[in-house]
């Protein structure tokens, strides 16, 4: 059966669209999947920085109380 010149080109018209629209979700997903693993990445940045910071201010401390120490000797 010998289709239309009309079918045809609805027929490549439709077939064009739901290309489209698959690639279209394709990237979608593949930008949401994207933003998924980013969020993980900086949530795990922060908690690295907040574990550092605590360990500097630990120190920082330390430091001062070994230099009251030097200063002061033994008394308080």
């Amino acid at each position: 059966m010998m289709k239309t010149v009309k079918a045809k080109l609805l027929s490549t018209v439709f077939g064009g669209l739901a290309l489209v629209l698959c690639s279209a979700m394709f990237a979608i997903n593949s930008v949401k999947e994207i933003a998924q693993q980013y969020d993980v990445l900086i949530e795990e940045e922060l908690t690295a920085q907040l574990q550092v910071n605590f360990v500097l201010n630990t120190f920082k401390t330390q430091v001062q109380e070994w230099k009251n120490i030097l200063i002061r000797g033994s008394n308080p």
